[in-house]
This record gives structure tokens, C-alpha cells and sequence, in this order.
């Protein structure tokens, strides 16, 4: 049933419609709506009356739907009249096709208890009866549903099941695991048929307390029913095809054959045998062998075949073609076999166009798609496209050697993942292709025009080789292991988010943006054409020099509890003369980031326990957010002859092992409150502080020696860059830091800038200045500064 069967009942026409149930309903709607305006005294009449009007309209819309579906269940009984037909017709009675034919006589019955319920129902809404009324006549459908008809509906399902069972218990199992679905699935449409009654009960009891319900909730319920009741008939249809069987082979290629086949039409829902249909000599009969054909739904019993030739200008209908027992074979033309779902043998297509068998789950054998007819008649250019999404089967054959396919003219591919494809795929001009495989391993696929390749179910691609046109998406989501290496040629993004190891190597030649967001990195990978590079949970060395392409890098490593853990490392060098900015992060054992031409931006995060970045000449930021693995041996910040760097600031880096920054000819600012942590004071434990060669400034009070008549007046280092390590370096004892700093443009009063070292040098009133020329290499020189 479709909506459009449904009575429309239009909503501009309103109070005085007239006649029938109708009038009647807005009558005693209009009634019972004025006994309200009165009793409430409101005065607010059209407004009433529009809602009245909205809801009157809606209810008859929903007498119309229960009145339809009357009708519908009136052709379920119709349904279920033809099946008993049929089953009196079967040869051999059994006892179970007895009790089969006692169940649809009982059917029948409750249904046309529920046609008088339906009848019942109508007139109570109609009437607008109580909520009373109408609640009993929506038991009483609801009743008959869940009660009797579902009741009887599995009584015949089972009947049928035995039936079936009985009349080729031996030959075919594939039949009755169909009639078992069959069954399920009548069940489950029951269900649904009693839970949308129920709903639209509910909805009718509401409209007639007064509750709103939209006209969208009620239409909606009605069609729900629509759909069901539809779904109950496509059941019974299939039902009654199953019921029907033919035993011996059906051969059709001449007049008389067809002829015969068809006086036996209303037996072959079922053939127990071969099935073999050449339409070479029956072209002007093409629609009595359609008649035939189309009523054939299953062919059963061990190694029985479908074998279709088809001629130039003919169509066969196979349509309610759903189980072959053994092998099925269409050469000349396609047909119509669209549902065909299981073959227990192999698959043999032979013909121009599309090889399209969207439902096809399970091949028995070889699913083969001929690229050509035979050694003399080639047709590989008619080969459009091939679409078997949901097959399983033991190989893949183009005609030639099984797994090695070409289909050069097609220009769109979708091959099951229960399809094994090796050692090669060849599209020449495919643009699309989706492989639902969930290995590719040793598969070589050459698509040189393919511009979308899924293979987002694939998780081992090792031995594989790929090429595409330049710029595919390629999808291979979840790829997490490659053991003989991947290679893939064309696409410009490349990312396996999955992929932890690529022992055998991961090689590409036109990746520009390259993510590997799990790659340990133990083989790095080949990657000539790298811009941007993503790699995270390293535990390995990423020498970004490897990669002079690359503009982008970032980086994070593994987690790491133990200094022994971590592993992964990163460095560059004067090769990446492009490459613009790295990103580091995750836990990096060291990071060694020199030599870059072209660098302008460094970020970090996580741990880095050492860091260095030396010699990179237009970077003039850095933003440090690291820290250092906590058990290890101290942080490491090492800042040397970056030359454009105008300000430093550490973060939160602390318990340094060494803080060197020397050479950087514009550092003008220099941030290091965050040490505030020294190493603890055992064997071997050393800090190291290097500072100078930078433009750091400060001014310089010399010392005033003591006289009889006044004191000694102390030197002071005036330095807002050093006094952010003041506190931090008075925590040590001389035995465990080393210090080396000096300021670049140091002042006495008004006088001309020097350096530290210099005016240390030159303050001989301090006898607690030594070697004044290396700046401040002593607590007590650096306890100087303010």
C-alpha cells in the first residue's frame, strides 16, 4: 500500500463539510466545543474553532488510514487464500503440508476477525464515540494482532518450514536456512504491524480526550501501517513462490521447451534441478520466457546449475532469483538477477556492460568477470564497471590466471572484501575503486587514473605496491603493518593513522603530506617528495635531514617511564634548507634542530630532555613548553648562533644539567625563572651554566674600599636576565655548578657599554673578583648581581 492510496481529506475545507461519517464527526466536534466556549464563558470563538477544525481533520484523515487498512488486510486474506490454493495443489501431500493447509484455513479466519475489528474501530472514531468505545475497539484490533494473527502467522511460517523440509529434506539445506529467514522476518513484521496499531490506538484515544496530536503524528502512523501491511504481502509473495517446486531439470532453448515450461509455470517457485535458458532461438518469444524466469526464486540440490545464454536485444528476468545450490554462469547479455544473494558453485560472467551483483554475498568458487568473450572475440573496451560490494568467494579471475586481473575499460570497481585479490589489480582508466578486502598484501594495483581508492577495511598491506593518478584519495585507515613494505606512487596525501611498523619499508614518491600518527619509526621511511610530515609515539631517531622537501615537521614520541625508555630523537641539519617550521612533543630523549636556512617557527611540548637549537638564521621565536623526564639526568637547553633570535625564555623547564646560551647576536632578552630546582647533590651530578655573546644588557657599580671614615661599599650587577637565576644558583654549592656568564653591553653609570668581563676586570676595589676576564664564574660573583 502507498500513501497515495490513502483518502486525502483537505484541510480547507472545514466546519460545514457535509455528509457521512464526516459531517456527522464535525457536527458533534462543533457541539461539543460550543458546551465549552460556554461552560468557560471565553470569547475567543475562531480560534476554537480553527484547532477544532485542525483536529476534525486530522481525525478524518485517520478514519480514511484504518478504513485502508481494512482493505490491505482484506488482501493479506487474499494472500494467504492463494498460498492454501497452493499448497492443495503439491504433489505427495505429507502430513506436514496437512497441517500447512489447516494453518492458512485458521489464518484466514482471524483475519477476517480483525477486517470486523478494523470495521469496528472506523465507526467508533467516526461517531467520535467515548474514549472508552474507542479504547475497546483499538484492544480489539491490537488483541486479534498480538493474540491470533501473529499466532497464526508462525503457525503457518512453521507448517511451511516443515512442508518445505519434508519435500527436500536430503537436497538442498541453503533452502530451508531461506525459509527460516522468511519466517523471521514475517515475525518480526508482526511485531511491527502490532506495535504501529498499538501507536496509532494511542494517538486516536488522545485526539479524542482532546490531547493534541499533530496531523504529521497521525499521517505518519497510518503510512507506518501502509508499509507494513506491504511488507506482510512481499512475504506471503515469497512464501508462496517457496511453496512451488518443480523436480528435474528446466531447459529452455527451443518453442517446444518454453511451451512445456510454461504449463508447468505455477510449479517452478522451486527447481529441483538445472536451470538452462538460451534465448538464441526464442527472440520473439522473449516475454513468455520472461513469464517463466521471473517465477523462479530458488534452484536446489547438490551441484544443480544456472546456466543463461542471452543474444544481442534480449532481456531474461531472473528478479526473484535468490539461491543457486551449485554454479551460475550468464554469457551474451546481462539479466536481470539484481537479488541474486548465494551461489554454492562458482560465478561466471560473460558479457559487455556492468557486472552488477549488489547483493551477492557468498561464491562457492571462482567469482569470474571475463575480460574477454574467448582468444578471438575480445571485448575489453564494453566492460564499463563492475559492482559486487558484498561477495565472498575463492578468487578473482578476469578469464586468465586467478588473481591476476585486468579490466582496462572500466571505469568504476567495488569488489567485496571476502574477494581475495593477488598478486595484481590493472584499471587502466578506472577513477574509482573500493576494495573491501581487509588484507592486500602482495596485491600490486596499477590505476595510473584513479583519483578515489578505499581501502579503509585492509589492515596488513605488506609486499604491495600502488599506483595511482596523481592526487588520489587514498584510503587505507586501517593499514597497521606492513612486514615486506609498502610502496605507493600518486596520491599526495598520505595517511595511515593505523600503521605502528613498516619493517619492509614505506616508500613514496609524490607524497607531499605525510601522516603517521602511530609509526615507531624503527625503518624510517622513503619519502622524496615530503612537505609536511606528522609522526607521533616515535621511539626511534627522525633525522629530518633525510628529507630536504620537507617545510613542515612535526613530531611526538612514545611515552616513557623510565630515562631507558626513551628513545625517540629528532635532528636536522643543513640539508632542510626549506623547511619552515617543527612542532615537537610527546617524550623525545633529545632534539637537535641546526642548521635550518629557512626555519621560522619551533614549538615544543611534552618532555625533551635535551634540547639544542643552533645555527638557524631567520628564526627569531622559540616557544618552549617541554619539560624533562623526571629520573633522568637533568634538562638540557643548549640556544647557540641563531643570529635573528631577539628573546629566550625557558618555560618550565627545571633541574638543568645544562643551560648554554652563547652566540646569538640579536638575543637582547633572556627568560630562566623556571629553574628553580637544583640536581641532587651526589657523584657526578654537575650543572652547567653558559652565558655570553648575545646583546644582554646591564649596568655595573664598581666597589668603594673601605676608608677610616666610611664603609666598604659592595659591587652590584644590575640584570633583570640573570637575577631570574639568582635564587636558583645561590641553592648550590661550588662543587656541583659550573658557571661561565657574561653580559654583551654592560654600563658604569652614563660611560660606555662594555661587557661584563670588562668592567668585573676593571673594579680592582673587589677582592672577591677572580679571574675577571671569563665574567662571573663564582657564587660569590654571581651573589653580585640585582
Amino acid at each position: 500500500m502507498k500513501t497515495r492510496d490513502f483518502i486525502y481529506l483537505s484541510k480547507t475545507t472545514k466546519i460545514m463539510k457535509t455528509g457521512g461519517t464526516l459531517n456527522f464527526l464535525k457536527r458533534a466536534g462543533a457541539i461539543l466545543m460550543l458546551l465549552a466556549i460556554f461552560a468557560s464563558s471565553c470569547n475567543k470563538y475562531a480560534d476554537d474553532f480553527k484547532q477544532l477544525n485542525t483536529k476534525l481533520d486530522a481525525l478524518a484523515t485517520q478514519v480514511a488510514g484504518v478504513t485502508q487498512l481494512s482493505t490491505d488486510v482484506a488482501a493479506l486474506k487474499s494472500q494467504i487464500t492463494s498460498l492454501a490454493s497452493a499448497v492443495s495443489a503439491l504433489p505427495n501431500p505429507t502430513a506436514s503440508i496437512a497441517a500447512l493447509a489447516t494453518s492458512l484455513t485458521a489464518a484466514t479466519t482471524k483475519i477476517d476477525g480483525i477486517t470486523a475489528s478494523l470495521a469496528t474501530l472506523a465507526t467508533a472514531v467516526g461517531t467520535k464515540a467515548s474514549a472508552a468505545d474507542v479504547t475497546k475497539a483499538v484492544a480489539d484490533v491490537t488483541a486479534n494482532i498480538k493474540a491470533e494473527l501473529t499466532a497464526q502467522l508462525k503457525t503457518v511460517n512453521a507448517s511451511i518450514t516443515a512442508a518445505q523440509a519434508a519435500m527436500v529434506a536430503s537436497n538442498d539445506a541453503q533452502t530451508i536456512a531461506n525459509n527460516k529467514a522468511i519466517v523471521d522476518s514475517n515475525t518480526a513484521q508482526s511485531a511491527a504491524l502490532t506495535a504501529a496499531i498499538g501507536a496509532i490506538g494511542t494517538q486516536l484515544i488522545a485526539l479524542n480526550a482532546g490531547t493534541a496530536v499533530t496531523d504529521a503524528q497521525l499521517q505518519a502512523s497510518v503510512n507506518a501501517l501502509a508499509l507494513l501491511v506491504t511488507g506482510q504481502k512481499a512475504i506471503l509473495d515469497q512464501l508462496l513462490a517457496n511453496s512451488n517446486m518443480y523436480t528435474g531439470d528446466v531447459t529452455i532453448t527451443s518453442i517446444p521447451e518454453m511451451r512445456f515450461f510454461y504449463g508447468k509455470i505455477s510449479q517452478i517457485g522451486i527447481v529441483s534441478g538445472n536451470v538452462v535458458i538460451n534465448t538464441t532461438n526464442l527472440t520473439t518469444k522473449l516475454d513468455t520466457v520472461n513469464l517463466i524466469s521471473s517465477k523462479i526464486a530458488s534452484v536446489i540440490g547438490t551441484g544443480k546449475n544456472v546456466t543463461i545464454t542471452t543474444v544481442a536485444g534480449t532481456t531474461l528476468d531472473l528478479s526473484k532469483l535468490v539461491n543457486i545450490s551449485g554454479a551460475y554462469s550468464v554469457s551474451g547479455v546481462d539479466v536481470s538477477d539484481d537479488n541474486l544473494t548465494t551461489v554454492g558453485g562458482a560465478v561466471t560472467l560473460s558479457y559487455a556492460g556492468a557486472y552488477n551483483l549488489p547483493n551477492l554475498t557468498s561464491v562457492g568458487g571462482t567469482l569470474t568477470l571475463f575480460n574477454v568473450l574467448s582468444a578471438t572475440t575480445p571485448f575489453p573496451s564494453l566492460i564499463t564497471s563492475i559492482n559486487v560490494p558484498n561477495a565472498t568467494a575463492t578468487g578473482l579471475s578476469d578469464g586468465g590466471t586467478v588473481g591476476i586481473v585486468s579490466y582496462p575499460k572500466a571505469t568504476s570497481i567495488v569488489i567485496g572484501g571476502g574477494v581475495t585479490i593477488a598478486p595484481s589489480l590493472t584499471a587502466a582508466i578506472a577513477t574509482t575503486i573500493t576494495l573491501g578486502t581487509t588484507s592486500i598484501s602482495g596485491l600490486t594495483i596499477s590505476a595510473i587514473l584513479c583519483t578515489t581508492l578505499n581501502i579503509a577495511s585492509a589492515t596488513t598491506a605488506s609486499g604491495t605496491s600502488i599506483t595511482t593518478a596523481a592526487g588520489c584519495a587514498l584510503d587505507l585507515t586501517k593499514v597497521a603493518t606492513s612486514a615486506l613494505g609498502l610502496t605507493v606512487t600518486g596520491p599526495t596525501t598520505l595517511s595511515l593513522p593505523a600503521m605502528t611498523s613498516a619493517a619492509g619499508g614505506l616508500t613514496s614518491s609524490t607524497a607531499t603530506t605525510v601522516s603517521l600518527p602511530l609509526h615507531a619509526w624503527a625503518v624510517p621511511a622513503t619519502l622524496s617528495a615530503v612537505t609536511s610530515l606528522t609522526l607521533g609515539k616515535v621511539a626511534n631517531l627522525v633525522a629530518a635531514g633525510n628529507y630536504p622537501t620537507l617545510t613542515t615537521l612535526a613530531v611526538t614520541g612514545t611515552p616513557s617511564v623510565t630515562f631507558a625508555t626513551l628513545l625517540g630523537s629528532v635532528t636536522t641539519t643543513a640539508s632542510n634548507t626549506v623547511l619552515a617550521s617543527v612542532t615537537l612533543g610527546g617524550n623525545l630523549s633529545s632534539a637537535v634542530i641546526t642548521g635550518c636556512a629557512k626555519l621560522t617557527s619551533l614549538t615544543t611540548a611534552g618532555v625533551i630532555n635535551s634540547l639544542t637549537i643552533d645555527t638557524n638564521a631567520i628564526l627569531a621565536g622559540v616557544t618552549l613548553a617541554h619539560t624533562h623526564l623526571v629520573g633522568a639526568t637533568g634538562s638540557e637547553l643548549i640556544v647557540t648562533n641563531n643570529v635573528k633570535l631577539l628573546a629566550l625564555n625557558s618555560g618550565v623547564l627545571d633541574y638543568p644539567k645544562t643551560i648554554t646560551v652563547t652566540g646569538n647576536t640579536l638575543l637582547a632578552s633572556l627568560t630562566l625563572s623556571s629553574y628553580v630546582t637544583k640536581l641532587n647533590e651526589i657523584a657526578g651530578s654537575m650543572t652547567t651554566i653558559t652565558i655570553g655573546t648575545n646583546v644582554l644588557a646591564g649596568a655595573y657599580t664598581k666597589a668603594v674600599a673601605a676608608t677610616p671614615t666610611t664603609s666598604y661599599v659592595e659591587t652590584t650587577i644590575t640584570s633583570a636576565d640573570l637575577h631570574t637565576l639568582k635564587a636558583f644558583v645561590a641553592s648550590y654549592k661550588a662543587a656541583y655548578i659550573t658557571l661561565s656568564v657574561n653580559l654583551d653591553a654592560v654600563k658604569i653609570g652614563t660611560g660606555t657599554a662594555a661587557t661584563l668581563a670588562v668592567q668585573m676586570d676593571a673594579d680592582s676595589a673587589n677582592v672577591a673578583i677572580v679571574g675577571a676576564a671569563t665574567g662571573i664564574n663564582t657564587l660569590a660573583e654571581f651573589a653580585l648581581v640585582q
